[in-house]
């Protein structure tokens, strides 16, 4: 009898042991999840929920009821719990619309890099981070060339903020264009072409010129940097013609990005100036947040988003 009441009461902690892990990764995600989304609405439209399965049985990860259900044998290394769940839910969260649309090696760094930057914000357990560089993302990227040029094309993106705010909200709209489409190619070619040239102006220095216009057959957007105290001076005016000139060439995104204090007063200002001006600019988004400069200085940025209706 005590035998079998010892058994019991072994059985029932390391149920609620099961239980609070669960709650506790599920937590996590959860909250990374609704800062990620405050920048690109439904970016994550799913939410996580963990099963702990028995070893012998096949990791896997599937949506039911809105929400990406990762099934997990059960570790005492809480990091392995934590590392393994998030790469699995962003296997299955991450623009997974636009998966069939885009190199199928962008897509593992883009869950390889994603689940880095969740990792990263769990302060309290950012020993996960490490677990996961260690076993998972070195040696990925170690065996593999192609994936450590996309991974550290999206890491560069990321640190000037363009990752979720441009990259993701791209992907994520050519997936919801071309859902149900069979993929051709094409799509797969444009994306590829459209992250080096996000990479060109994450990497540009201070005064070099890149062409910040991407304007294809699925993704058509301009990137313009409020940054040149000369075109500041000169009024929102040269801003202004060349919304107007790109809005005659169906642009179907604006992004309009600045730093420091007088360079985001003016681009708000053009922001302004263009939505009243243009009936079909609608603004999707405005933001200000922290972003690191080629130098690694961390300054404040702003970033605001218009939508052209006419080309939606």
């Amino acid at each position: 009898m005590i035998y079998w009441l010892s058994k019991f009461i072994a059985w029932t902690g390391k149920k609620a042991e099961k239980t609070a892990t669960a709650m506790s990764i599920q937590g996590k995600v959860d909250s990374f999840i609704t800062s990620i989304n405050s920048e690109v609405e439904s970016l994550f439209p799913y939410g996580l929920k963990i099963k702990w399965i028995a070893s012998n049985l096949d990791r896997n990860s599937f949506i039911e009821k809105n929400r990406v259900v990762v099934m997990l044998d059960y570790h005492k290394n809480k990091d392995e719990n934590l590392s393994k769940a998030t790469v699995l839910y962003m296997n299955k969260a991450v623009i997974p619309e636009a998966r069939p649309h885009i190199h199928n090696k962008l897509s593992k760094a883009i869950d390889l890099m994603m689940t880095k930057k969740a990792l990263f914000s769990f302060i309290e357990a950012r020993s996960s981070l490490n677990y996961f560089v260690e076993t998972v993302l070195r040696p990925s990227t170690e065996k593999d060339a192609e994936l450590k040029n996309f991974c550290e094309i999206v890491e560069i993106v990321d640190e000037r903020g363009l990752f979720t705010r441009i990259l993701l909200r791209e992907l994520l709209e050519l997936g919801l264009k071309r859902a149900g489409i069979t993929e051709t190619g094409d799509t797969v070619f444009e994306a590829t072409e459209f992250i080096k040239m996000l990479r060109k102006l994450a990497e540009k220095e201070k005064g070099v010129d890149v062409n910040p216009v991407f304007l294809r057959n699925y993704i058509k957007v301009i990137i313009m940097l409020v940054a040149r105290s000369e075109k500041i001076d000169s009024g929102t005016g040269p801003y202004i013609r060349i919304i107007e000139e790109f809005l005659r060439k169906s642009i179907n995104t604006f992004y309009i990005f600045a730093r420091s204090d007088r360079n985001i007063e003016f681009a708000k200002n053009v922001v302004g100036v263009s939505v009243e001006k243009f009936p079909e600019l609608v603004t999707a988004h405005e933001e200000e947040y922290a972003s690191k400069t080629m130098e690694g200085t961390v300054l404040k940025t702003y970033c605001a988003i218009l939508y052209n209706r006419k080309s939606i």
